[in-house]
């Protein structure tokens, strides 16, 4: 696939941080990347046009421990199994700080956590 035929999304929140700045890096290397808040992505249920996803970093919902909880919380309730279909369907997955620990909370993380949400690895 050509560069300029991939599209990534940039998830976000209220308090996220470092998604222009995620794009900017994209867009520097061809490829067409979106911030997209993750109300939309519920909405339009199109997380499967994309062919890679991002979390940036930041603190989703407020500046407190384990802050990527709230936003992993919604994922799950929202967009549980289509999350999983993106990530067993081999897509690329970041996170970025408070992104990564959404992908812990989620369970995305290989090898961490479940579909149910029980959390087996936490950042100290």
């Amino acid at each position: 696939m050509k560069r300029k035929n991939i599209r990534i999304c940039i998830m976000r929140v209220g308090g996220t941080n470092c998604d222009e700045e995620t794009r900017r890096v994209f867009d520097s290397l061809g490829v067409k990347a979106e911030v997209v808040h993750t109300r939309s992505i519920i909405e339009k249920r199109n997380l499967l046009d994309y062919h890679g996803l991002v979390f940036p970093g930041g603190f989703a919902y407020g500046d407190y421990v384990r802050a990527g909880a709230i936003w992993a919380d919604i994922l799950r309730d929202e967009l549980g199994d289509l999350l999983h279909r993106f990530v067993e369907s081999q897509r690329p997955v970041l996170g970025i700080c408070n992104g990564f620990q959404v992908l812990i909370e989620t369970g995305l993380l290989p090898g961490f956590g479940t579909r149910e949400g029980s959390v087996e690895m936490a950042l100290a």
